[in-house]
């Protein structure tokens, strides 16, 4: 579908425009109350004046000033009027403005989070809204008990962050983006506290550590880094983002993050090997993130004891990560896509699941070529595990057989799930149900059908079959 035109212009910079046009441009974002007065309607052409026709500073500042009242107006003039220059390239410095004032209308700490960190992902980059909840609560800007508040509070704060041109709509579902002029002014504004290396000019070694201790946040993403220091000393870091960086199997040495006490955030797709090795000097962490790695040991995972969000989504485990039993904090446990070798018998060994009381969420979908060939199902897990988990709300499993599944056995109320027993199963939408039993002996597959009757009135996606 084509885009609007409004969204054409928040995409797409163009020449600036007539005096005429900028007012029309501000017009229809601010609304017609900007020619309710005569004062209001003075005070609404000094600020388009100040936004030097430049679209996306008077698309930001109208959306910004949407039902402000006059004072408001008036403040935002005199603010446009005495800021100072910056030096940022590629910026001009009405834009600037515009778009810090926006900012400053925020009035929620979570949102001003979620801009600015998105400001840690490379340009153009598709932003997982589901990772910003993760990094969120790992940092706890959302402090809620259920992660589910925090989910619908996040795409909230993002629609608010759309309107006031501060964010993007991505085309990938899920997913938003933040546009390049609007990230660098964000990267301006963290710049005491983040340190941003993500795409653009590759960083073939690692910055000088002396330089990086102040900050709170370090984003190295897309880069070529050829080798890992010794030893890192950042006392002062909470969350250190290493992803999709094209030397992802350098070795890590042992000790590397002794010096991140206060880490708290770590995510690492595509890895480094040996990570598994540091991360137990991480106590302090309540979000791991280790997609598409190969997991050899896990025996550190388990001083974690702070942890909530565990994920190893498109993981291969040569051994069982029986030290998860210990992370008694988890809420949320993604497995998703991850497979292990012949010889064990699942990824989690049996009981693990049932110590992790407090856990939320729980996905254990495998990867489709599995369904097919048995490799990496969590074909043992003891789906009777579940009745240990009083707080699951959400979960996804494949379960090749209904033999699987004991006689009375119910699954919990649960709000979300991807659930497939028996054969096939390759949808993936949320709270899709899969049932596929043998022909021969329907008696069998009708008793155990009384096990998803919780999951009936919530399910949007049902699919029945037989072989």
């Amino acid at each position: 579908m084509a885009p609007t035109s409004v969204d054409a212009i928040k995409i797409i910079q163009v020449d600036v425009l007539s005096e005429q046009e900028s007012w029309s441009l501000l017009k229809r974002n601010a609304g017609d109350a900007i020619e309710s007065s005569p004062t209001m309607n003075s005070v609404a052409k000094e600020i388009c004046k100040e936004c030097g026709g430049l679209p996306i500073a008077i698309v930001t500042i109208g959306r910004a000033m949407r039902g402000k009242d006059l004072e408001e107006w008036k403040e935002t003039a005199l603010e446009l009027k005495k800021a100072k220059p910056l030096n940022i390239e590629g910026v001009n410095d009405k834009v600037y403005n515009c778009l810090k004032l926006s900012y400053d209308y925020l009035e929620e700490e979570e949102a001003k989070f979620m801009f600015w960190f998105c400001c840690l992902f490379p340009e153009d980059f598709d932003i997982l809204i589901e990772d910003l909840v993760r990094y969120g609560i790992g940092l706890g800007i959302f402090e809620d008990v259920r992660i589910q508040e925090p989910r619908n509070r996040a795409r909230s704060i993002i629609n608010n962050l759309k309107e006031a041109c501060l964010l993007l709509t991505s085309n990938w579902e899920g997913c938003i983006k933040m546009h390049d002029v609007v990230r660098d002014v964000a990267k301006s504004m963290t710049s005491e506290m983040y340190f941003v290396k993500a795409g653009g000019e590759k960083l073939e070694e690692w910055p000088n550590i002396e330089n990086l201790k102040r900050y709170t946040a370090i984003s190295i993403m897309q880069n070529q880094i050829l080798e890992y220091p010794a030893s890192w000393d950042y006392p002062n870091l909470q969350t250190l983002l290493l992803r999709d960086n094209s030397n992802s199997q350098l070795p890590m040495p042992e000790g590397v993050l002794k010096g991140m006490k206060t880490l708290k955030v770590l995510a690492n797709i595509s890895a480094c090997r040996n990570l598994e090795l540091a991360i137990g000097h991480l106590t302090n962490l309540r979000t791991l993130i280790l997609h598409d790695y190969i997991v050899r040991d896990t025996n550190a995972l388990g001083e974690l004891k702070l942890l909530e969000i565990l994920s190893f989504k498109g993981s291969r485990f040569t051994v069982p990560p029986s030290a998860v039993r210990k992370l008694t904090s988890l809420k949320l446990v993604d497995l998703e896509n991850c497979s292990h070798p012949p010889h064990t018998d699942s990824i989690l060994p049996f009981n693990v699941v049932s110590k992790l009381s407090k856990v939320q969420e729980l996905y254990m979908w495998p990867p489709r070529t599995s369904l097919f060939d048995r490799f990496g199902v969590f074909e043992w897990f003891s789906i009777t595990e579940l009745k240990s988990l009083p707080c699951l709300t959400a979960f996804a499993i494949v379960i090749n057989n209904f033999n699987r599944i004991p006689v009375g056995f119910s699954f919990p109320d649960l709000k979300v799930f991807k659930m497939s027993i028996g054969e096939g199963g390759f949808l993936t939408k949320q709270n899709y149900l899969n049932l596929c039993g043998p022909i021969e002996d329907p008696t069998m597959v009708v008793t155990k059908l009384g096990c998803i009757k919780p999951l009936l009135p919530r399910t949007n996606y049902l699919s029945l079959s037989s072989y």
